[in-house]
């Protein structure tokens, strides 16, 4: 019986025990790569499917997760778009052009984050591809309106006129 190992003997012993190690290692590995692409590619789509509603929760949620998703140094081009948008944000508007300037600023953020994750998408496409009903406008404007006029209300102790009248189908109908 011949026990004379030579180190190819040693080598193949060696690479047995650990490839099955290494492979799920790098199976780990790809995982977490795959589960951090996952999130940011959330916050991408978030940011584009809500940028016609910049004040949904979904929006601002997505907003507030880039510090946190995108704080590799390869992501410090989108970082700085997003500091820029943050502090135009932070400040309330004093000029009529504030709100062309917060989209442009949102249109390079979402392109910024785009080209980070190696998403083709033009900015044009981003700027004037956004779908938001005219409906929801007006909703949006009634409801600004109806605030605005509580707090005029509350704030100024201004009475409630408020008037009963008798239902136009049962005229004999007694007032309560």
């Amino acid at each position: 019986m011949d026990l004379n190992f030579k180190i190819s003997d040693a080598l193949s012993i060696i690479a047995i025990l650990i490839s099955p190690l290494l492979a799920v290692q790098l199976t780990m590995l790809f995982e977490r790569k795959r589960k951090d692409y996952e999130r940011r590619y959330t916050i991408f789509k978030t940011l584009l499917t809500t940028r016609s509603n910049t004040l949904s929760i979904q929006h601002v949620e997505a907003l507030n997760s880039i510090d946190a998703e995108f704080n590799e140094k390869k992501f410090s081009k989108v970082l700085d778009k997003w500091n820029l948008y943050l502090q135009h944000l932070n400040h309330k508007p004093q000029y009529e052009s504030w709100n062309q300037k917060s989209h442009d600023l949102l249109v390079d953020l979402i392109h910024e984050i785009g080209v980070s994750l190696k998403i083709n998408f033009d900015k044009s496409r981003i700027n004037q591809s956004a779908y938001y009903p005219n409906g929801h406008w007006v909703i949006e404007e009634e409801l600004t309106e109806i605030r605005k006029a509580i707090l005029d209300f509350l704030r100024k102790n201004k009475s409630l006129r408020i008037e009963i009248s008798k239902d136009a189908d049962n005229k004999n109908a007694p007032l309560s």
